[in-house]
C-alpha cells in the first residue's frame, strides 16, 4: 500500500490530505534526485578536468626531460663529428636527431 511508503501518512487522514502528503513526498524525492544529479555532474566535470590536467602536465614534463636529455645528447655526441657528418636534426620535441650520413 502506497501510504506505508510514504512518511506522514497514517490509515486516520482523509484521502485528500493523505494524496496531498503523497504528493509532497513524490516532489521531495524528484527534488534530491535532481540535486543529487547536479553533484554528480559538477564532481564529474571537476574529476575529468582534473585528470586532464594532469595528463597534460605530465606529457609537459616528459617532452621537457626528453629535449634536456637531447640537448645533453647533442652536446656530448657532437664535440668529435665534423659537421658535415650529421644530418639536419629536428629539435621539436618529441623528435629524435637524424643519425649520421654521407653526402
Amino acid at each position: 500500500c502506497l501510504q506505508d511508503i510514504v512518511p506522514g501518512c497514517y490509515k486516520a487522514m482523509g484521502m485528500a490530505v493523505m494524496l496531498d502528503e503523497i504528493i509532497n513526498y513524490v516532489q521531495s524525492l524528484q527534488n534530491q534526485v535532481e540535486f543529487l544529479s547536479m553533484k554528480l555532474t559538477a564532481a564529474s566535470t571537476f574529476y575529468d578536468f582534473n585528470s586532464e590536467t594532469d595528463a597534460v602536465e605530465a606529457m609537459q614534463r616528459a617532452k621537457a626531460y626528453e629535449a634536456q636529455k637531447m640537448q645533453k645528447s647533442l652536446r656530448e655526441g657532437s664535440e668529435g663529428l665534423a659537421s658535415t657528418q650529421l644530418g639536419p636534426f629536428d629539435l621539436t620535441f618529441g623528435c629524435y636527431p637524424s643519425l649520421p650520413y654521407n653526402k
